[in-house]
């Protein structure tokens, strides 16, 4: 009787559409940690959504990749985690390009300004924000900002955050409106600093 359960269940899964059962099983997941508890339900919840997500990013699932990452990430496990989000960018994942983007910055920053993971996040971001990915717009306006050529990338930088805050980050919204401010009285002191230099 067990096998016939099985062979059943077997059968159903082989002729599956396979996208909608990582989908699935990504959303379970984060389902489960989620879910209210005790420290040993909470830990019993972790451990199946770290399974689940596995299963997930093995059916190729590139959201459930980028959780894994996540996972991996939290156990210290950057190298594991970095190689998660690169299968989620063979995807076309923009959250995974933006995920390891600001990975590489934090990495660049602790590792004493690292070029290497500096220009490979810049390119990271400018992927993600060809994609519409509103948080690698918001992340990428902060990176034009700390460039040199500082009136060109203000300009760079307010477009970026406009866009994004149109597509609902509002964050995007806050830091729009600083920066508009900000080169408002930028514009100001300048033309002030120009008309005293010429009259």
């Amino acid at each position: 009787e067990d096998r016939k359960i099985y062979e059943g269940a077997w059968n159903g899964y082989k002729n599956s559409d396979r996208s909608n059962i990582a989908n699935t099983m990504n959303v379970l997941a984060a389902t489960l940690t989620q879910l209210p508890g005790t420290d040993e339900e909470k830990e019993t919840n972790s451990i199946n959504a770290f399974e689940l997500y596995k299963c997930a990013s093995d059916l190729g699932d590139p959201d459930a990749m980028c959780n894994l990452a996540d996972l991996y990430l939290a156990q210290k496990k950057v190298d594991t985690a970095i190689a998660m989000y690169r299968s989620a960018i063979k995807a076309k994942c923009p959250r995974a390009m933006n995920d390891l983007a600001c990975l590489l910055l934090e990495l660049n920053d602790a590792e004493d300004e690292n070029e290497a993971y500096y220009d490979e996040a810049f390119k990271l971001l400018h992927e993600a924000n060809d994609l519409d990915y509103p948080d690698a717009m918001h992340n990428l306006a902060g990176l034009y900002l700390e460039r040199d050529d500082i009136k060109n990338n203000v300009k760079k930088a307010i477009e970026l955050y406009r866009r994004a805050a149109c597509l609902g980050k509002l964050t995007s919204v806050n830091e729009l409106a600083k920066l508009l401010l900000q080169s408002e009285i930028i514009n100001e002191q300048y033309e002030e600093s120009y008309n005293k230099a010429w009259n």
